[in-house]
This record gives C-alpha cells, structure tokens and sequence, in this order.
C-alpha cells in the first residue's frame, strides 16, 4: 500500500493496522515526515474536553471484579502505586494513569493514556505500555503515543493549570515526549512486526521528523504482576526500573545540593530542638558549640551512650541496648546526634534486648520482596561484623553495620545524613601518601604502573573481582573505563559480604544485602549523588534480589502498628523526625 501522501490520519492509520490481516499489514509502509504532518493536523483538530482531565479520587484500585484480562491497564496501576520509574540517568514522576483525552464518547480511536509521566524539567512523558504477549503491530505502539502527545500538546495548557490547582505540580509548556515501554519478553519476541530494527529506525526519524524524544524502554524487573481484583491494588514486585533499548541523549538530572543543604540545617534544627528538651540542665554532658548552622550537638566522649534512646524505667533493658556495640567498635562520630551507628543501635539493639527480631518479618522492601527475612524464624544480630571471606588486609577487613544470620543472611548498611555510599579509596590517594606509587589508580579498570592485574586491590590479593562477575554484569577480564566498582565500591562489598562465604562459595537464593536509609535525605532521592550510585548497582545485578532497601520511615510505621514500641517510635520522632513526612518537599 503506497502512504506517500503529503500527511497521514493518525487515527485513521491505527484502526487500519489492527484490521488488516498480517499479511496485508506488512505492506503498509509508514513515512516518518507525513506522520510527523499528520501530529500537527490532529493538534489543530484535537478534542478539548470540557470535564476536565484529572480524576478527583486516584486510589490505585482498578475496578475489577473476581478476573480482569485488562493486563495493561493492572501493569499501568500497578507502576503508578510505585510512583516513579528510573532511567540510567533520571527518575519519571508517575503523576496520572488512564488518562482522559476523548471531549465526547463519538471521539472514535482516541483512548486513554496507560500511563502519565513527569519529567525533571517539567515536560510530560505519555507512556504507552505493551505487556510481553501481545500480538499486535508494533507500529501501534507508536502511532498511539503520538496521538496522546498530540492531544495532550493541544490541550497543554488545560492540563497543566488543573494539575497546579489540584495537584500542586507544575507542567511545563513544551511538546510531550513519548515512551514505549514493555517487558523484555515483548521486545525479544521475533514473531512480531516489525523487526526491532526496522522499528527503532522508525522510531528515530519519527522523533526526529515530530521533533520530540521518542524512547523505546524494556521495563525491567517487573515481571512478577500480582491483578488488583475485588478491591485490591495491583502491583508488581522487583525493582521496575526503565532500560532504553537505543541510546539516548541523556536528560537533565535535578541537582539536589541546594535541597540537601536545607536537610542538613533543619535535621540540626531539631537536633538542637531536643537537645534542649530532652537533655534540660545537662549541658556538662555535651561538648562546646553554637547552635546554629548545620553542625549538630555532640556528646563528650565518657557520655556517648546517652546519643542512644532507651526505654524510660528500665535500666536492664537499657544497658542490655548500650552493650550490642562495644565501645572500641563505636564508629569515630558515634556521640554525634547526626550518627547513623547510633540510630541503628536504637532502633536494633531495642528489638535485640527485648527479643523482638521476629517482628521485622513483615516489613517489605521497595522492591515488594522481604526487607529482612519473610518468615519469624530464628535469626540473630552481629553489629560491626567484619567479613572475612574476601581476602582484605589484616584490619581492614569489610565491616557490615548489622548482620543478621539464621536461615537466610542479611548484610545490613544503615545510613541517616550521609551523601552518599563509600567510594574506592584507590584513585583518591594522593601523591604524598606512603603507598601512592604501588597503590594509585586513575578510576579505570586498566592495567596500571606494571601492575600484573587491572585493579589495585587485585594487586594486594584482594578478592572482590574474583566475585564481581558471579554477582553484577561487570566482566573481569576486559577493561573498564571508568571502573565499575568506584561508585558503587561500598554497595557490592556489602553483597558480596551477605553472597561470599567460606573457600569462596557464592550463595544467592539465601542472601541479599539491605540498605536503610531516611527518606528525607534528598541523597536518596531520584536526583540525589546516594540514589544514582544505588541504580547503578541495582542494574549491573545478576539476581536482582540481592539489593533491597527500605526507609526508617517504613520501618517505625510498621513498629506503630504492631505496638509496644511507643516510647521507641515517640523518640524516633521527636530526635529524628523519622515518624512524620519528609522534611523537605521531593525534588
């Protein structure tokens, strides 16, 4: 069929390939420059509704029944729930599914958006989802994100004033982009047409010729979809993060260093706030300093033990909390109220004293999966455990934070104000210290200062890349530039502290590594210098599963519901504000 025409009805096409038989459909040859010609006829000619476009009530409940065969429509739901989808380089604000865009019901082909992202600059992403047995022309896909984009720039305006006014977000003006997004198992499936290839350069001259970012994403660790039926929301388990199958020129990533400056200050602001409430005619206690600034008070050294909160009224149960970390394993600022050695003993040492383990059972991490263990078997607690299975140096052996052992092992990192995860010390030597010559690295995986292996650490017999391949996607037997392990250097000691057991042996079905962190810290938020070194560990994983991590928000929350833990959650409250919301608004 010829579609030289000077410009294509989007609508009009779509309905076409879905009734065309296959064979039919392949001789239907689509001009990027006359679909291009066709978005701007139909922002000219798009419905206007006049209802308004955002639903007052948006549950996360679909309305299904006992049985739904609306897959999309559950994955789309169930991704909302989630809130955001990452990229390598940027987090999509999930903001609307099933988005409204016919003015009345005669508006034949144009549906509803599966999904409604946001972008860091404010400019509108239309998902558009497929799930991994779908048997339809690809081409679809593309035609339908193009109609949403085009009625959604048409009415750009409406959409972006209902959404300050309602939702408190900020839209920008320009042109949307679009995302086609589906399971792996959708894009490897070659029975579809068109072939991959021939539908990413259509893809790419689309987006040229319509002059906007198209993206072509697998979404990846996100196959386990639980139907939201009979009232319950779906959701999908795994990491649900974004892969773009063709490169893309990177978007703008938000720099957070202004929002976690202002975190520093207002986190000091209450640490000084309690200090004064909690510690009343006790200044002997606490070392010189001025309130003010982000530094927060700090107790003389014969006093640390009082940074711990500990039940009012029980002096055994209190020293029983105090004793869990010995004081030559205290970390150097442990009598700094902003230490997150200090907030872990609280809160772990607590359940530890009191026998309590068990009830961390139902927490679950971000991802769906167990945070810690899924069921209340017997397991037990080491603090400061060091790891002796990957072949450090005497004394400077990978200490994990918290280790719980019993049928399962979790390799626990605690983290509160910190601005991110621990680095490989090798590139940042420098040139004055005693083993630069032997021990320096410029950040590559690359044989260096006729080094016989491509690592320094390697060098000393360290074995971190003897197990890096079992573990992440990284091959120890090519060069790396940069080196995979600088950023993420603290993040795989830690899986491979929970997966390396004795003569080496990988474990990887009993084991995984946990981070714990405050969801006010804008360092681990999307955008954040901790939240992109996480993503980058997460994505090079083998088994995704041996990376999870939950807030202490979570966590407290939990501790709430199941009760006893007043006085825990009270001060957690009142010391860290880890009970109440994020300090400072996302972003």
């Amino acid at each position: 069929m010829s579609t030289n025409a000077e410009w294509m009805d989007l609508i009009d096409v779509k309905g076409r390939l879905r009734r065309l038989p296959k064979a039919e459909r392949t001789a239907l040859v689509l001009d990027p420059a006359a679909l291009a010609r066709g978005y701007h006829r139909l922002r000219e000619t798009a419905p206007h509704r006049g209802q308004g476009y955002l639903s007052k009530n948006r549950t996360g409940v679909t309305a299904s029944g006992e049985a739904s065969n609306r897959i999309e429509e559950h994955l789309a739901v169930a991704l909302f729930n989630r809130g955001a989808l990452m990229l390598p380089e940027e987090s999509l604000a999930l903001v609307d599914y099933q988005f409204p865009l016919k003015a009345v019901r005669a508006d034949g082909g144009v549906g509803k958006i599966d999904l409604l992202g946001l972008r860091h600059d404010g400019t509108l992403a239309i998902f558009e989802l497929k799930v991994a047995d779908s048997a339809e022309d690809r081409r679809i896909a593309l035609l339908e994100g193009l109609i949403y984009a085009a009625i959604v720039e048409a009415n750009i305006d409406t959409i972006a004033k209902e959404f300050r006014e309602s939702r408190g977000r900020e839209i920008g003006g320009g042109r949307p982009h679009i995302v086609i997004a589906a399971p792996p198992g959708y894009w490897s499936n070659d029975r579809l047409f068109p072939d991959l290839g021939a539908f990413h350069q259509l893809v790419r001259e689309t987006a040229v010729a319509v002059e906007t970012q198209i993206l072509t994403c697998s979404v990846d660790d996100a196959d386990d979809l639980e139907l939201g039926l009979n009232g319950r929301p779906p959701r999908v388990r795994g990491h649900a993060y974004l892969s773009p199958l063709e490169k893309c020129t990177p978007h703008r990533v938000l720099s957070l260093t202004h929002s976690y400056d202002l975190y520093l200050q207002e986190q000091s602001r209450r640490f000084w706030s309690y200090r004064r409430a909690a510690f009343a005619g006790e200044d002997h206690i606490f070392e010189p300093g001025a309130q003010g600034g982000v530094r927060p008070p700090v107790f003389r050294a014969e006093h640390a033990e009082r940074n711990l909160i500990v039940p009012p009224g029980s002096s055994e149960v209190a020293a029983s909390i105090v004793s869990r970390i010995p004081r030559e394993a205290r970390h150097r600022h442990f009598a700094s109220m902003r230490s997150s050695q200090a907030l872990a003993q609280s809160v772990f040492g607590t359940l530890t004293a009191l026998g309590r383990l068990n009830v961390l059972a139902a927490i679950e991490a971000e991802d769906g999966y167990p945070a810690f263990f899924a069921a209340a078997d017997e397991f037990s607690i080491e603090f400061e455990q060091a790891v002796d299975t990957l072949g450090e140096l005497p004394g400077r052996q990978t200490s994990v934070d918290a280790m719980f052992s019993g049928p399962a092992r979790v390799a626990v990192e605690m983290k509160l104000a910190e601005s991110g995860f621990g680095r490989c010390s090798r590139p940042g030597l420098r040139p004055d210290a005693a083993n630069f010559g032997r021990d320096h690295c410029d950040g590559s995986y690359t044989r260096q200062r006729d080094r016989a292996t491509r690592c320094s650490l390697s060098e000393r017999g360290i074995g971190y890349w003897r197990y890096v391949p079992q573990l992440f996607d990284w091959s120890a037997e090519i060069d790396h530039r940069p080196c995979p392990l600088d950023l993420t250097y603290q993040l795989a000691r830690n899986v491979m502290a929970a997966c390396v057991r004795e003569r080496g042996a990988i474990e990887m079905e009993r084991a995984h590594a946990l981070l714990v962190y405050d969801a006010q810290n804008p360092a681990f938020r999307p955008g954040g210098v901790a939240d992109a070194q996480w993503w980058i560990a997460v994505r090079a994983l083998r088994y995704p599963r041996l990376l999870r991590r939950v807030s202490w928000q979570r966590i407290m929350a939990h501790l709430e519901q199941v009760g006893a833990f007043d006085w825990l959650v009270r001060g957690m409250d009142e010391k860290y504000g880890i009970r109440c919301g994020p300090l400072l608004a996302s972003g």
